[in-house]
């Protein structure tokens, strides 16, 4: 037996015929007029889509039918939109990065900072752990999202379009993954060593780091000034995701700038970015 909405949409159809039929042949006024004797169509029980603000790393793609009349061209839409003034702000962060130890000497005149900055290492180590087992945890966590995003806003992921694809997988994949990594993990370092000049305690330390970690990454994810409610917790997670890789791969840079970029590459992929 065929269901409803099959009906509903055969007996739809057949009406819109006969309506093109009669205006076809001068049918009289009276039958052009004559309102359908079809039921309502039937009530959809699923939620509408959660609105989504166009820009970088919004998270929530929405499938709307075009009813503005208007061709969409999508690359003259803002998805996929790099800041100008973003690429030269990431690289002067990894400049700085590089040569933080000589330029707090010569600008301190001590050697004060020199075991907060000395303590982000930058290691391949064994590749096993500090990129297929990063990009492991990402994917997981990435399949898991893509399920809540169907399950509760009935969106797959779905493949968006850019406005240079070369300028934003240099800034996706590389600058925004190792300056945004550089600017936590050289708050998470300067926060252990801290701790661990204030108390020896291992659970204390590292109740301490945990605390800081999650008010780092609250930060980074304000600084992102994407203030939609399930972007800023999806965020939140990941740049937590990141931290816990840091610390457990005794503070290493090159993991955690792994997984970020593991992140925006399947973001990229499928979602609009």
């Amino acid at each position: 037996m065929l269901p409803d909405e099959y009906i509903y949409s055969l007996f739809r159809d057949l009406y819109r015929v006969s309506r093109l039929f009669c205006i076809r042949f001068n049918c009289s006024e009276s039958h052009r007029k004559t309102p359908p004797l079809l039921p309502p169509a039937p009530h959809d029980p699923r939620p509408p889509p959660a609105p989504q603000e166009l820009g970088r790393l919004h998270y929530l793609p929405v499938n709307r039918p075009n009813t503005s009349g208007k061709p969409i061209n999508p690359a003259s839409t803002k998805e996929g939109f790099v800041d100008p003034f973003l690429i030269p702000l990431q690289l002067l962060i990894v400049i700085l990065f590089i040569f933080r130890i000589p330029l707090a000497r010569k600008i301190l005149k001590k050697d004060d900072l020199t075991p907060f900055l000395s303590d982000v290492k930058v290691r391949i180590g064994l590749w096993w752990k500090t990129v297929l087992l990063p990009v492991a945890v990402i994917v997981v966590f990435y399949l898991a999202w893509a399920r809540f995003n169907v399950f509760f806003f009935h969106n797959a992921p779905t493949p968006a379009a850019y406005e240079s694809v070369p300028v934003l997988i240099v800034e996706s994949l590389i600058l925004a993954p190792v300056s945004e990594q550089i600017i936590q993990c050289i708050f998470l370092s300067f926060i252990y060593v801290a701790s661990t000049r204030v108390t020896t305690n291992r659970w204390k330390i590292g109740l301490i780091n945990g605390i800081m970690l999650a008010g780092v990454s609250l930060l980074l994810v304000i600084g992102h000034a994407n203030f939609n409610p399930v972007s800023l917790l999806l965020r939140f997670f990941l740049f937590m995701m990141y931290g816990g890789i840091y610390y457990l791969n005794d503070r290493d840079l090159f993991p955690a700038i792994i997984a970020h970029s593991a992140w925006n590459l399947l973001a990229v992929l499928t979602f609009p970015f």
